[in-house]
């Protein structure tokens, strides 16, 4: 069974904030990656254009602290928590855009969540089919945490660099040490479920809105962008 959705969105909080966390821990390669994108930046706020309804799902933002979007890294992002009504269903989405290579290439799952505390119980390599009829690299892991019960969260993430999927943030970086660090803009995509027990249900509940959010994201990162950007800060 599912978190409740006022639970859920205390769950999603803690969850960018572990993913900072993370990325705190892991500035020591900043410099080498900060080099801006070779294109102007999205205008800020379009992915809060992301639908509050998607499918059978109703979204609700989740207001985050500000430190804490400063501390993301992204110069835009969208946090919600999606839920089916008459359900225990809920899941939280956040997607984060930069246009520097290493703004979203530390906050790996991985590395955020066992920095807050939380153990890695399992991670694996697949595709999801989205609703447009294409399929894209995800990672999906288990994470689990302690107490009086035993909280369980299954994760997927991926990356999308220059409209293309990858699955994993180690792979940005490698892009950069091949000599390949002409990269526009950088995306992340989080999808989780904050479960009692680890179960292939919660991870499938991840899958199906993974699939359902894809073509949105890719919609809203093919929007207009900001003009006059510079782009060798």
């Amino acid at each position: 069974m599912q978190a409740s959705r006022k639970s859920f969105g205390i769950a999603l909080g803690a969850a960018v904030a572990t993913l900072v966390a993370g990325g705190m821990a892991d500035r020591r390669m900043a410099g080498a990656l900060d080099r801006r994108g070779t294109a102007p930046a999205l205008r800020a706020g379009t992915l809060s254009e992301f639908p509050l309804r998607v499918g059978g799902w109703i979204g609700q933002d989740i207001r985050l602290d500000p430190r804490v979007v400063l501390a993301t890294d992204t110069d835009d992002h969208v946090s919600r928590v999606f839920a089916r009504p008459g359900s225990s269903d809920a899941v939280s989405l956040f997607v984060g855009y930069g246009v520097r290579l290493r703004d979203l290439s530390r906050h790996r799952p991985e590395v955020c969540y066992t920095s807050a505390g939380w153990t890695l119980e399992g991670a694996t390599d697949g595709t999801v089919e989205s609703a447009d009829g294409t399929d894209f690299p995800v990672r999906m892991y288990w994470f689990s945490r302690g107490g009086l019960r035993t909280a369980w969260v299954a994760v997927l993430n991926y990356f999308i660099v220059d409209g293309v999927p990858v699955r994993d943030g180690g792979s940005l970086r490698w892009r950069y040490w091949k000599g390949r660090g002409d990269t526009s803009y950088v995306a992340q995509v989080q999808i989780a479920c904050v479960s009692i027990d680890r179960t292939n249900e919660t991870m499938d509940l991840v899958r199906e809105f993974a699939a359902q959010a894809a073509p949105i994201v890719t919609g809203l990162l093919q929007k207009p962008r900001a003009p006059g950007v510079p782009q060798d800060e």
